[in-house]
């Protein structure tokens, strides 16, 4: 069996699929402390250093997980767009990241702020796992990072996260394949999710009166299934890498919501939605 790698031909190859071909963070690339410095970013759609840059998307690895969506539309609407992102590191200055790797997050930060300010980035994205981080914590840190980009001339788009399933999405995909389950009603139950989600609403609510130029993105009704139940596949692919990360295919699933501030650009007085 071990010889045989665990004998996978008497695996259904419908569920062998979900295993072999397992979604991983495509743009998986932590932004260093000396890149941040030189102003070295991802490059996503157009990687054009010519043209100036349309959308900057901040955040940890929740961030890159939405890129292949930044990445078509940028493509799509001819615009260039960076990526500021490090794993376990909120998007936040005066807030110290306890799971990061960075050797100064907080500076890591201040200089993307400071990027922001200096370049006059017209749309900023931050993105981040949520949970994972203190509400006071978070409310302090939200506050002080808009307070430091009011002055910017940028849209600031906050993306709440997605809902976070109780299992490695792909490996039980398979497993369903292969006992015969129907992997359509697989996912978070709404109402679990509806206590988490609840428990972050201090650190959003308000923003939006506070800051006029600050919008909330919020993703989880697009992994709305009919049976109540966040959904973890779509025609046949997995919208998870494991249990907290969408694939593609769930990064994919986000164009209507970030269409609409792509197709903004063709009309700049458009006011935000």
């Amino acid at each position: 069996v071990f010889a045989l790698h665990g004998v996978p031909a008497r695996i259904p190859p419908a569920a062998l699929r979900f295993i072999k071909e397992e979604p991983k963070v495509t743009w998986d690339h932590d932004v260093s402390l000396k890149e941040a410095m030189a102003g070295d970013f991802i490059e996503v759609g157009e990687s054009n250093k010519q043209k100036s840059i349309t959308f900057l998307v901040w955040g940890d690895s929740h961030a890159m997980a939405i890129l292949p969506i930044i990445n078509a539309l940028s493509q799509e609407y001819s615009v260039r767009s960076v990526a500021a992102t490090h794993s376990a590191t909120a998007p936040l200055i005066a807030y110290k990241n306890e799971r990061t790797d960075l050797e100064d997050d907080i500076a890591y930060n201040k200089l993307i702020v400071d990027f922001i300010n200096s370049k006059h980035i017209p749309n900023v994205i931050l993105v981040a796992r949520w949970d994972k981080f203190s509400i006071d914590g978070l409310s302090i840190g939200m506050v002080a990072t808009l307070n430091a980009l009011r002055n910017s001339g940028s849209r600031i788009w906050i993306m709440r996260e997605i809902p976070i399933q109780h299992w490695n999405v792909p490996v039980a995909l398979a497993s369903a394949v292969w006992h015969g389950r129907d992997i359509n009603k697989m996912g978070l139950p709404s109402s679990e999710y509806l206590l988490e989600y609840q428990r972050q609403n201090p650190i959003f609510d308000g923003l939006t009166r506070e800051y006029p130029n600050v919008r909330i993105l919020d993703p989880v009704v697009f992994f709305l299934s009919s049976n109540n139940r966040y959904s973890v596949v779509r025609n046949g692919q997995a919208l998870y890498c494991d249990d907290n990360h969408i694939s593609t295919a769930g990064a994919m699933l986000l164009r209507p919501l970030f269409e609409p501030i792509f197709s903004a650009i063709k009309m700049p007085s458009k006011p935000i939605q």
